[in-house]
């Protein structure tokens, strides 16, 4: 969040790239695990590196978020957006996580307010992770199932499905765009969450003819 000249860095998470095998020669995101498991030098290049960037494009108020490819030891940017992380990232998994509320100060300055910039400070610190239904293949859609089984397992604090329906004709996925929901979990534990979150993203079947 950028505000009066001063950028507040209040979270950073892992992109989750496992099993790239499975959408070669693409590359998709899976959802986040958090907290990072950079060193923590690194992780003070990276916010570093944003924060020149943030000032560098003259975003002087409001949302900020980049995203940053560590390449052979050196950060450098993908991304720089003038808007909030999307995907349940800023909305979803980090205060499910950590307590911080940062849309209120957002708001707050929408509308003229002086935000309340305590809302960024973390109440709690869990590991958690979030994982996305992303399809795998091609094909009509015979049954969905495990939905609701998923949403049930433990760990879990958010999922949001927007499922094809039945008889609909689907692609595997080429893009992080083509997924149809997403699982937060939580835990004390970072390795736990993941694990949750896993298991759970594994009882949603999608059955093609």
């Amino acid at each position: 969040m950028v505000y009066k000249g001063k950028v507040y860095t209040f979270a950073f998470a892992d992109r989750n790239y496992a099993k790239p095998e499975i959408y070669t020669p693409y590359f998709i995101e899976d959802g986040i695990n958090f907290p990072s498991i950079l060193p923590i030098e690194i992780q003070k290049e990276v916010i570093d590196l944003v924060e020149r960037t943030i000032r560098v494009l003259g975003i002087n108020f409001g949302a900020a978020k980049g995203d940053v490819l560590i390449d052979k030891g050196v950060p450098k940017i993908i991304e720089m957006a003038a808007r909030t992380s999307g995907g349940w990232f800023g909305a979803g998994s980090i205060p499910a996580a950590t307590g911080i509320n940062m849309l209120k100060p957002l708001l707050q300055m929408a509308v003229g307010e002086d935000p309340d910039l305590g809302s960024l400070k973390p109440t709690k610190q869990m590991g958690c992770a979030q994982r996305y239904v992303i399809p795998k293949q091609s094909g009509v859609v015979r049954s969905i199932s495990g939905v609701e089984e998923a949403q049930a397992m433990p760990g879990v604090v958010m999922s949001t499905m927007f499922l094809p329906k039945i008889g609909a004709t689907i692609k595997k996925a080429t893009n992080h765009a083509e997924r149809f929901g997403q699982i937060i979990c939580i835990d004390a534990n970072r390795d736990r969450a993941i694990e949750l979150c896993e298991n759970a993203i594994r009882k949603i079947k999608i059955e093609l003819k």
